[in-house]
């Protein structure tokens, strides 16, 4: 079995795919970002043990890392850093070991910059196709079901965030 390494810009997909830039609009990054986080676990296991996932975000503090299930992390690139920076490096770092797939919105900077490299680049509208293969049971909704407010504060102090007592 191959060994598949997903490294995705997270605020990249975010603002790029409908269902999760609606989230980001009616409640914030936080519940985009955990309800991606939720969509990239499902993803991961369907895909099977070969593959694991690793969400970057840009901000937060540094090497702030979060396991959040078998396969799968989310991670924040630090003050000092940006995501792309962080993708950038972890590519480089497993070139060669697993195949790698990048997925970001930028693709000409970020291609460019890993061209050369046996590492495969996915535009965030390729990615969300198999994210959200055709067929599956809520690909045909216009909107996404939002999180609700429990799983909302459980991804959140997953995070190490604080939920919005106001929520």
């Amino acid at each position: 079995m191959e060994s598949v390494r997903w490294i995705i810009d997270g605020y990249n997909l975010i603002r790029r795919e409908p269902r999760l830039s609606s989230v980001e609009r009616r409640q914030g990054s936080a519940a985009a970002r955990a309800f991606l986080d939720g969509e990239l676990s499902r993803f991961r296991a369907r895909k099977g043990r070969g593959h694991s996932v690793l969400v970057v975000y840009d901000g937060g503090a540094a090497s702030a890392r979060t396991q959040v299930a078998s396969g799968f992390q989310a991670i924040y690139s630090g003050k000092n850093h940006t995501a792309d920076l962080v993708i950038l490096d972890e590519a480089r770092k497993l070139e060669g070991r697993m195949a790698v797939r990048v997925v970001t919105s930028d693709v000409q900077d970020i291609g460019g910059r890993l061209r050369g490299l046996q590492v495969s680049v996915y535009s965030t509208h390729r990615f969300a196709q198999e994210l959200w293969p055709a067929g599956s049971p809520d690909f045909e909704e216009e909107k996404p079901k939002p999180p609700k407010g429990r799983d909302v504060d459980f991804w959140l102090r997953e995070f190490g965030e604080e939920p919005d007592s106001e929520a």
